[in-house]
């Protein structure tokens, strides 16, 4: 059964340590619940007049949750080290993505106006990587064991990285524009669904 929670819903994760602790984001506030969906706790970032779309839980230290915001009352990424119940502004932005590397502790990459970033410290500094050829990128895919990303761009369509972001090569075989999203095999990482 689903429950309606009343709020516009954008972005859903479940912490990978314990499946019945879930995140959403949502206007204004990001959404907590410890029993499987049953019950939900508000929590709300610094500006919780934002949208938080784009929702990131650490698989080493699940207390650690990334959210990010495209609102244009206050945009970028938010983090929380302590399951949801105080925030910190990281950086400004309009962010479409998060990631957080399953085979890293602290590395975190995301897209923020278009580019790549990445943190290998969990979020206190962050690089600017090399982005894709072909425009803007909209949506950031990483495997759970390797250093395989997938990147979507606007204009040129889906993109892949076997070195962690360093450069990039076209996927061909798929439609260059019009992709939502990837979803990426968990066991091989080369293979991923669009």
């Amino acid at each position: 059964d689903f429950q309606r929670l009343g709020l516009e819903t954008s972005g859903l994760a479940v912490n990978p340590r314990n499946p019945r602790i879930h995140y959403y984001g949502a206007q204004g506030m990001v959404t907590k619940s410890v029993d499987g969906g049953q019950r939900w706790a508000r929590n709300r970032p610094p500006d919780y007049y934002g949208r938080y779309h784009v929702v990131a839980v650490d698989p080493f230290q699940p207390l650690t949750v990334y959210v990010g915001s495209d609102d244009s009352r206050l945009t970028g990424i938010f983090r929380t080290r302590d399951g949801g119940q105080t925030f910190e502004h990281l950086m400004p932005g309009s962010v479409t993505d998060i990631e957080v590397s399953w085979s890293r502790p602290l590395e975190v990459y995301a897209v923020v106006g278009g580019r790549i970033l990445r943190t290998r410290d969990g979020g206190n500094s962050w690089q600017i990587l090399e982005s894709p050829s072909g425009g803007t990128v909209t949506r950031l895919r990483m495997a759970l064991s390797e250093d395989v990303l997938y990147a979507v761009t606007a204009a040129s369509g889906s993109h892949i990285s076997r070195d962690a972001g360093a450069t990039w090569q076209s996927v061909g075989g798929l439609p260059r524009d019009d992709i939502r999203d990837i979803a990426i095999h968990p066991v091989h990482a080369m293979t991923a669904y669009a």
